[in-house]
């Protein structure tokens, strides 16, 4: 099986609902409280059968290049709307069901960003669907509804075919950014093929593959390594939901031993719970032995979690090699980097003061000063180079820059916004101008060794203390182990103005019942968590930490891909708006 540069979504689908048939493509696990309570299973003819259907009601109410949300809830009626929409030519705006999360402003946002004027849901979901366009400001007020779990198969005899061309509008991933303004990524069926073939080669995908996840399908993880690769690879995908997962963890490495899936993915809090909440007996009844690929690319990779999830499941059959710390973003699809399959991760021990001033000097691994750090491993067929923050020159061996990525796969910009910072037609001094080249600068500080791809931090994120560059990620990791009642994955460090110039200030989620189990009261061990904080932080990283903010459990700002929102943090720390303990 190939992927050729001109396929586009459909075309591909409809040619495997033939060859493929009754071949299983998704496998939805249903959970409650209590348990797994059973599966959906849509074959690809069945898959192909019901696209038809949703696309002909589709067809009734909007038009090729409309824009229609997906507010469904995550399960087989959210990856059917959604190749509806390529279906229908329709471009589809992947979020979430109203009622899943008690903000919609981020829904509202997106909504009318894109101009929405259909969307595509459930049964259960319409009203919330409904009251959401009523209300939300800006939306339109009478937008078409298809409740797709209640469009009939025969409705399939009356879909026309649309065939998209490879530079049709295939969707908008919405970004899960800071801001209560996200942007939309216009991506094509042109970039959608070229990063699923740059996976394929990348992670040596076949039809013999399997995929097992519970990442959410609005994320561009989730969406495109998890639904679109098996579907247009032509291998199963099973999944569970996020709330699942995060209600028993152990359910997602169940999911892999029933189904001997071979991809998955994991960003770092999903590794975090996972370490912490699978006992030793759970382990016992895993085998895990069939997973090829782990994919890791959430913020800079952590050495320690890496190494702790290896040795923790370990005797489940896990192997190290199967851990693959990858670099992307939405921009650019979503891959840009991954490990060499054959390889264990590669970390490097560098000298923390020399990096914080953006030189890789590395030192051994007891130094007193070193700092671990993971390869994102080498380019997926595409261009990567690290530039100056300040010009467009590539910088020097063995120093940090912002990394600029060039290929097929990245796209062409955001749905309504002008490129005002030049980002993505970037050009670098020592291009030739006649070739046309054009890079996208990420915003991601990194570097390059022996033709490995490194990343430490955000441009934006950087915290500058007396002239020293501080990494907000290294922060958090040492205050993370400062105090057992703080939170892994539940730390924000960021930096505000002062009178003499930027103060750094960390904001910590503490779990009650650690604090409980330590003969605490959360109250009481706010003074203590912050002592420990500062003295961790002026020890590791010799600056010193102006406030620490310990707040309540689950309200530290994050993304919907569970990374921690560091200008939402501190624009609430700003306005007070933080829930305080003590």
């Amino acid at each position: 099986m190939s992927l050729a540069a001109d396929d586009d979504v459909v075309g591909v689908a409809r040619r495997h609902a033939v060859e493929l048939g009754g071949r299983d493509a998704v496998v939805f696990a249903h959970y409650d409280r209590d348990g797994r309570t059973g599966e959906t299973t849509l074959t690809f003819d069945q898959l192909d059968l019901k696209a038809r259907a949703i696309a002909a009601s589709l067809s009734d109410i909007a038009r090729p290049g409309d824009r229609a949300g997906i507010l469904c809830r995550q399960g087989v009626d959210y990856v059917t709307a959604f190749l509806g929409c390529a279906y229908a030519g329709v471009v589809a705006v992947p979020l979430f069901a109203p009622e899943s999360f008690r903000k919609p402003f981020r829904l509202v946002s997106a909504l009318r960003d894109a101009g929405a004027t259909t969307a595509l849901t459930t049964a259960g979901s319409r009203t919330a669907v409904e009251d959401l366009f009523r209300e939300g400001e800006g939306l339109t007020r009478a937008p078409g509804i298809i409740a797709v779990d209640e469009v009939p198969d025969g409705a399939a005899a009356r879909w026309r075919e649309h065939r998209p061309t490879p530079e049709d509008v295939a969707y908008l991933q919405y970004t899960s950014g800071s801001t209560s303004s996200p942007s939309g990524v216009v991506m094509r069926h042109r970039n959608v093929i070229a990063n699923v073939r740059q996976i394929i080669e990348a992670y040596r995908l076949s039809r013999e593959s399997r995929v097992v996840s519970w990442l959410p399908f609005f994320h561009d993880m989730g969406m495109v390594f998890m639904v679109l690769t098996p579907l247009l690879v032509g291998f199963p995908a099973a999944h569970l939901t996020p709330q699942a997962f995060v209600q028993r963890p152990l359910r997602w490495l169940e999911e892999i031993t029933r189904h001997g899936g071979t991809l998955t993915g994991v960003p770092n809090v999903g590794l975090a719970l996972t370490i912490e909440k699978v006992s030793a007996a759970e382990k016992r009844a895993l085998d895990l032995s069939s997973l090829g690929v782990v994919i890791n690319g959430s913020e800079p990779v952590r050495a320690g979690l890496v190494e702790r999830f290896t040795s923790a499941f370990a005797e489940a059959g896990f192997r190290p090699e199967a851990f693959n710390p990858s670099y992307g973003l939405a921009e650019a699809t979503v891959l840009v980097s991954s490990k060499p399959l054959d390889e264990r991760p590669r970390v490097l021990h560098l000298d923390r003061d020399r990096l914080a001033g953006g030189v890789v000097h590395q030192v051994g691994a007891g130094d007193e000063r070193s700092v671990p750090v993971v390869s994102c491993g080498v380019p997926a067929g595409q261009g990567i180079v690290v530039a100056g923050v300040d010009d467009r020159h590539p910088v020097e061996p063995g120093r940090v820059g912002e990394i600029w990525v060039s290929g097929p796969n990245v796209a062409d910009g955001y749905w309504t916004r002008s490129d005002r910072d030049g980002s993505w037609d970037a050009r670098l001094d020592t291009d030739d101008e006649r070739a046309g080249h054009r890079w996208l600068r990420t915003g991601d500080l990194g570097f390059q060794h022996d033709g490995h791809l490194y990343v430490v931090g955000r441009i934006k994120d950087l915290v500058i203390i007396h002239g020293r560059n501080v990494h907000p990620t290294d922060v958090e990791v040492t205050a993370e182990g400062s105090h057992p009642v703080i939170r892994t994955g539940g730390v924000a460090a960021f930096g505000v103005d002062g009178d003499s110039g930027e103060r750094l200030v960390v904001v910590v989620e503490v779990d009650p019942a650690a604090a409980r189990r330590e003969g605490e009261d959360p109250v009481l061990v706010a003074a203590r968590i912050a002592m420990a904080v500062r003295r961790a932080v002026a020890a590791e990283h010799e600056v010193e930490v102006e406030e620490v903010v310990a707040v309540r459990k689950g309200t530290v700002p994050k993304t919907s891909s569970g990374k921690i929102q560091r200008s939402a943090c501190r624009a609430e720390y700003l306005a007070d708006g933080l829930r305080r303990i003590g």
